[in-house]
């Protein structure tokens, strides 16, 4: 597309232009040509490039990082401890189905 999200949730046109804070968040993932998910403070969120429509998806996903699977119907994340990565979980976008995987 032609956003970039990035960091701690901003968005920079893919020319460099029009760079904008959207949020405090985490492990921003394009979701759409319009929209990104996120990791708040308590929980999965999709929010649009512009800021609008600020959604909580689901609650009570505490993984280290998260990531959209390629179809952007579920989302992977980890669990780390001080090392290295202990588990691995996959949800569905909206929540449901949560399952550890490792």
């Amino acid at each position: 597309g032609n956003t970039i999200s990035y960091g701690y949730l901003y968005t920079i046109g893919s020319d460099g232009m029009n760079g904008k804070k959207l949020v405090s968040g985490s492990d921003p993932q394009n979701y759409s040509s319009s929209e990104v998910i996120y990791e708040g403070s308590d929980g999965v969120y999709k929010i649009g490039f512009d800021g609008s429509s600020n959604t909580k998806l689901f609650s009570e996903y505490d993984k280290a990082t998260i990531r959209l699977s390629f179809d952007n119907t579920k989302i992977v994340g980890g669990d780390l401890d001080q090392s290295d990565i202990i588990g691995i979980s996959v949800v569905n976008i909206d929540g449901t189905a949560s399952k550890r995987l490792r």
